[in-house]
Formats: structure tokens, C-alpha cells, sequence
């Protein structure tokens, strides 16, 4: 039996922010994290801009910045730049991708890397007013209300699913500053609110996933708090599983989530890992995350 001692902040998602300005919701999602609204961390940010402010806040934090060169195109990166941004999120381990006013279109080698684990939040209604300047396009518009989108990304502009939306009255008397502040603002509340579900969704669907794969359905009884415990890596038992040493038992580690896959191929025997335990039967570690020590 696993001691509640054990209690500790769990395995979180590695979050990589990629930004092209002075990088305010990346500072609202950083408060949530620390109020404990997002259960994840931020272990990277890249940013097309040299001197982006989205840079200096990373920097400021202890947190590992980039600028990565656009190359010669306004609203696109180069595809040396497309590569390049790959490259260092995957060598961060990053789990999630998080846009945070990244004013270029993302292609396929980032694309392909986080399939469905890319998340962005875009100054309008969508689908209304896609693009640059959505707050200028409601003003001429003329709409009595905009507001702000998070939404996952593809390879079109501003057209992923939509996870979740705030409106944001436009008054008669509106200027575009004004109306742009309202909006950052209605972003900054949204946005990690939207992040978290998004994570608890994909977690759960992980668990369904699983559950059809191995026809379990154990009906065990989850735990509200997870423990968290580190064990030693024995030996692997198949791509998802490998049994493992704890302090006062045998475990089998099971059920990894397929965006961890990476991170279990890199494991090697004698090694340490650190398991969430989300439910009372310890036999097996049905576990939301893993990370190395």
C-alpha cells in the first residue's frame, strides 16, 4: 500500500509558447498555473521577433528562450524556420503547443509533430473576422459585439475547431484601442480557462482510448488527488508498459498516453521515473503523465 504521504505536484504537460509580442497571455496563463487553474508548465518559448517582449518574460522567468529567423515572408515562416521551430519544441519534450499572439501561419513540420496539441486564441468571433486586425475588421464592420476565440490550428488561417468563446460588446463610441484592450482582456480569462479543459478533455479521451484498446473496465474507484511516486525502470513489457521497483513493491507501468509515447521510447533500464497514480489499485499504475528524472 502506497502511503497519501506521497502527495506532491504531479506530473504536469510541458507546455511550448510561441509568441510574436510582449507576450501578455502567455503571462496570464503563467497566473493561472500558479494559482493552480493549468495543471501544466512552460518549459519553452520561440518567438519570429529578436527583441520580442514575449523573450524578455520567458527570460525573466528561468525559462528556456528562442528567436528562431522568420526568413524573407510577411505572414509565413520560411520552411528553414518551420523546421527549426520543430526541432526545438521536440528537443524540449514539449507536450502542447500554446500560440500566444504568433502572427504567422504554421505548416506541416510543426503541424505533424502535435497533431490536435496546438492551441491559439484569435481577437474575434469566429468565424468572423479572421486574420490580422479582426478588432479593425469589426469596427468597419459595424458589429454590436466581437470578442475572442481559442481554437485549435491547422494549416488554414484561424479555422481549427473552436474550443471555447467570449463576447465583448463593441460601444458606439469605440476606438480601436479601446476595443483592443476589452478584447486582451476577455483573452487573458479565456484562454487559460479553455487550456485547462482542453487538457482534462484530452485526458479523458486518452482514458477512453485506452479503456476500448485493452477492454478494461475495471469500474476502479479514481482518486481525487493522485499520488505521486518515483520508480525504478526494470524491464519493458510491451511499447505502453514496463515493470518497475517501488520503494515497498513490484509495479507495472501501463496505459501511457500515446502524446508520452516519445518520452517511453528514451527509457532505459535502472532508470528513474516519476508515476501519477490516479487510482486506489496499485497492481498497475494507470497513470495521466511520466517524466524523467
Amino acid at each position: 500500500m502506497i502511503d497519501d504521504s506521497l502527495h506532491a505536484n504531479s506530473v504536469k504537460p510541458r507546455l511550448g509558447v510561441i509568441g510574436s509580442g510582449a507576450g501578455s497571455n502567455m503571462g496570464a496563463l503563467a497566473a493561472a498555473m500558479e494559482r493552480g487553474e493549468v495543471h501544466a508548465e512552460i518549459v519553452l518559448v520561440i518567438s519570429d521577433v529578436a527583441d520580442a517582449g514575449i523573450l524578455t518574460k520567458a527570460r525573466a522567468q528561468s525559462i528556456a528562450a528562442h528567436f528562431v529567423d522568420p526568413g524573407p515572408f510577411k505572414n509565413r515562416l520560411s520552411d528553414e524556420a518551420q523546421e527549426k521551430m520543430a526541432a526545438l519544441l521536440k528537443e524540449a519534450r514539449v507536450d502542447f503547443v500554446i500560440c500566444a499572439g504568433f502572427m504567422r501561419r504554421l505548416k506541416e513540420p510543426v503541424l505533424l509533430a502535435f497533431p490536435q496539441r496546438i492551441l491559439n486564441v484569435h481577437p474575434s468571433l469566429l468565424p468572423q473576422f479572421p486574420g490580422r486586425d479582426a478588432v479593425g475588421q469589426a469596427l468597419a464592420a459595424g458589429v454590436p459585439e466581437t470578442g475572442c476565440t481559442v481554437h485549435l490550428v491547422n494549416e488554414e488561417i484561424d479555422s481549427g475547431d473552436i474550443l471555447a468563446q467570449a463576447k465583448v460588446p463593441v460601444l458606439p463610441d469605440d476606438t480601436h484601442a479601446a476595443l483592443t484592450q476589452r478584447v486582451n482582456a476577455a483573452e487573458h480569462v479565456l484562454y487559460p480557462k479553455a487550456v485547462a479543459e482542453y487538457f482534462r478533455e484530452m485526458q479523458n479521451e486518452e482514458c477512453r482510448m485506452q479503456n476500448a484498446e485493452t477492454g478494461t473496465h475495471d469500474g476502479l474507484l479514481r482518486r481525487p488527488n493522485p499520488v505521486v511516486a518515483t520508480a525504478t525502470l526494470l524491464r519493458p513489457t510491451g511499447e505502453r508498459t514496463w515493470e518497475a521497483q517501488l520503494p515497498n513493491g513490484m509495479i507495472t507501468i501501463g496505459h501511457v498516453p500515446k502524446w508520452k509515447l516519445e518520452s517511453m521510447r528514451t527509457l532505459a533500464a535502472g532508470q528513474k521515473v516519476r508515476l501519477e497514480l490516479t487510482t486506489y489499485d496499485f497492481g498497475t499504475a494507470r497513470i495521466a503523465g511520466l517524466a524523467v528524472d
